[in-house]
């Protein structure tokens, strides 16, 4: 073999992205590639640590800025107006057209898979006393599986529902937004398991929390999330608790340390989210909580009227750049067609002059014909009658 084969580079395949943007549990997902029958993917981290399911949005359905910079950095929108934003794959652009031609790719739209709620239900747990409980009204949750403890308090179930409804609405309110803004491959991942090590989560995270309480709380969030996907199916949901789970507790095959997974529990992942893209989907039972189905109902409501939801940020300098660069290639185009248009008109109406002039030789040739036989009349008048 020679030295120029050894360092030879072959072209394997175009990967299909993915998009992994959330917390600290996306991280795992950085620069992965998987394969599955000559398709392949590689799944790209988009790490915010400003972003949490409460600020997904704002109060006026803007939404968070961590998230915004992130689209607008991966081009995965671009301005539409002095103030508006549009899902790129949507625009009518010549510089988009150009770009996925030279990529040699095709315009659809990108795979956003949203890894968010972790840190909410720690701000979640962190408001509670470690000796206080609610019940989940129906909703499976074995607490036989976890060591007993004293309960000094009862949590009313609603207000712990509505609580939790405030906290996740935000989240469920901007991937409507994205889903209604063409969005269309956006996908909501279930919060992990944690450690159910007690003093390993003190330790993590700075706060004591029974596992029981730990657990019982991410069960009540990853039940709101199913509901709200259940209530939105063009959202998908990648759940992979039961996956990651032995008897209701995490099972250390897939863990990282003891909040996040590894890349075993990676891969779980990206299979349920590329059987859901092949189109094996399963329906959802409505859970047994009338509670829980209005509390997701009302959170995740949106205002109607709202048709620009990438309407709050403004356009950055090189955003502004390709807006004029663009608005000049839309007034270049129109000169050329313009001038196309008017070359046609003078070239027809050179067409119909020519013709004219064809016609006026034709008449004068006819009137000077006219005139001659006028007068040669005229002479054999005079001729016959003097």
């Amino acid at each position: 073999m020679t030295k120029e084969n050894e360092t030879q580079l072959e072209i394997v395949s175009r990967a299909t992205p993915i998009y992994v943007v959330g917390d600290s549990h996306c991280l795992i997902f950085r620069d992965l590639v998987f394969e599955q029958r000559g398709r392949y993917f590689v799944t790209k981290a988009k790490f915010l640590p400003a972003l949490y399911a409460r600020i997904f949005t704002d109060d006026e359905s803007a939404f968070n800025a961590a998230l915004f910079e992130t689209l607008r950095d991966e081009r995965l929108i671009r301005p539409d107006g002095s103030r508006a934003w549009a899902a790129t794959h949507l625009t009518d652009s010549p510089f988009v057209d150009g770009a996925a031609g030279l990529s040699e790719q095709k315009r659809s739209a990108p795979i956003l898979v949203f890894f968010l709620g972790g840190g909410d239900l720690f701000y979640f747990i962190k408001g509670m006393d470690a000796q206080t409980d609610f019940s989940l009204d129906a909703i499976p949750f074995d607490s036989g599986q976890f060591p007993a403890r004293p309960i000094s308090a009862m949590l009313d179930q609603k207000l712990v529902f509505e609580s939790v409804g405030q906290i996740l609405g935000p989240l469920f309110r901007g991937l409507r937004l994205l889903e209604r803004a063409g969005f269309s491959n956006v996908y909501l991942h279930t919060i992990p398991p944690d450690t159910i090590d007690d003093r390993e989560y003190e330790r993590l995270s700075g706060h004591f929390a029974p596992a029981v309480l730990r657990y019982k709380s991410s069960v009540l969030f990853n039940a709101m999330l199913r509901e709200f996907t259940r209530q939105n199916p063009r959202i998908g949901l990648i759940d992979t608790w039961d996956k990651t789970t032995v008897g209701g507790k995490r099972d250390d095959r897939f863990s990282l340390d003891g909040f996040h997974f590894n890349k075993l529990g990676a891969r779980l992942t990206i299979e349920q989210l590329v059987r859901q893209l092949n189109g094996r989907l399963s329906v959802m039972p409505s859970p047994p909580s009338p509670d829980l189905i209005r509390v997701v109902t009302e959170a995740s409501r949106v205002d109607e009227s709202n048709a620009a939801p990438f309407r709050a940020s403004a356009a950055r300098f090189s955003d502004m750049h390709e807006m004029l660069e663009e608005s000049l290639a839309q007034v270049h185009s129109e000169k050329e067609r313009a001038e196309a248009e008017l070359a046609t008109f003078r070239r027809i109406a050179e067409e119909r002059l020519t013709e004219i002039h064809t016609l006026t030789e034709t008449a004068e040739q006819r009137l000077r014909l006219l005139q001659e036989c006028h007068a040669e009349v005229q002479r054999l008048l005079a001729q016959r009658f003097p």
